[in-house]
């Protein structure tokens, strides 16, 4: 069963938005570039723009968590996880690192990984909410699937 989140990987642009105008006159500029991309649902195009910024510098965290919100976009959830393996590796506190990456297990279908991503998110910054609604339609899943008729009241 496809389930669809339309505010998944969108989050991580709307969090990194206000990062644009500090890398619009720098080396790696092409963020603003990716970004627009993104907005236009271009993301191929967006997935273009981030690499070019990676081969510049690939300590960039922001440009893997956008790239792989964008590889997400493309339904390239593999592409997506090494992304933000990538971006959780270089800052271990990204919270919307795991929450990106609990969206791509997710829509794999692996929702205990998810579930266990959304609480990585949920850890680090608890005022995320998005992360327990997501969290919340996971483990609901999980448990409906398992056959099990348990009603959640609370997280």
């Amino acid at each position: 069963m496809k389930r669809f989140c339309p505010t998944a990987p969108i989050i991580a642009v709307r969090l990194v938005l206000p990062l644009v105008g500090r890398y619009s006159s720098s080396p790696d500029g092409n963020l603003s570039e990716g970004i627009g991309y993104y907005e236009n649902e271009e993301y191929q195009q967006a997935v273009d723009a981030f690499t070019k910024i990676i081969r510049t510098d690939p300590r960039h965290v922001d440009a893997y968590l956008l790239q792989g919100a964008a590889h997400s976009m493309l339904g390239q959830y593999q592409g997506a996880i090494k992304d933000f393996d990538t971006a959780i590796r270089l800052k271990p506190d990204h919270a919307l690192g795991y929450y990106n990456k609990g969206y791509a297990y997710d829509e794999l279908g692996k929702f205990e990984s998810a579930i266990t991503e959304y609480d990585k998110a949920i850890q680090l910054n608890p005022d995320l909410g998005v992360v327990y609604l997501k969290r919340r339609t996971e483990l609901s899943f999980v448990i409906f699937i398992a056959g099990q008729k348990i009603v959640l009241t609370s997280l």
